[in-house]
């Protein structure tokens, strides 16, 4: 082998060693893909099932106590529904109960900050107590929600762990979105370069 023939064969060598090297530093920098952690519906009625039993006393005129928590996903709004029932004590003699219930629903907001999900747009949509007098009917159809927000409001069902957050070759994972989905909730992270 000539000096020419050695010299094409070292510049082919040198060549291929910086296109494999050029490669395997182009993967070492390229973003690992998204990664979806999944909430069990189960595991989010156990989250929510911690706030119950709830009671407020409005004032001297009724005790309204919250228990029992339903729920029901809903895909199709990217919303949770809830079912709950319901306790008015009046104070007329013997603190009568009526029993009813009472179904909210609301969003749920991925907090990137503190790697939270949270209730979010908490609505009542239905109140039901049947035997409950007209005016305290209606004041607690209107304190319903405010009852409930006050109770709800930005409550935490679930934090991401570090394990979910963990990445590779210099890459993590940070909070990007979710979706409510048939069985759970499904939680979006994005890979994030670290420093």
């Amino acid at each position: 082998m000539g000096k020419t023939d050695r010299r094409r064969w070292l510049m082919a060598g040198l060549a291929l060693g910086a296109g494999a090297f050029a490669l395997m530093a182009g993967c070492a920098m390229s973003p690992p893909g998204p990664r979806v952690v999944t909430l069990s519906e189960a595991r989010f009625v156990e989250h929510l099932a911690r706030e119950f039993p709830y009671t407020h006393r409005y004032m001297n005129l009724f005790e309204v106590r919250f228990s029992d928590p339903r729920v029901r996903l809903l895909p199709e709004a990217n919303r949770v529904g809830t079912r709950l029932d319901v306790s008015v004590g009046l104070p007329d003699g013997g603190q009568r109960k009526r029993q009813g219930t009472v179904t909210l629903s609301y969003g749920l907001q991925l907090s990137s900050q503190d790697r939270t999900l949270r209730l979010h747009e908490l609505r009542v949509d239905a109140l039901d107590v049947p035997g409950l007098p007209v005016s305290v009917q209606a004041l607690l159809q209107s304190l319903a929600g405010a009852l409930v927000e006050e109770q709800f409001r930005e409550r935490v069902v679930h934090r991401l762990s570090e394990e979910d957050l963990r990445g590779v070759r210099g890459w993590g994972y940070e909070p990007d979105g979710l979706r409510v989905v048939p069985g759970g909730i499904e939680l979006v992270l994005r890979p994030v370069q670290r420093p």
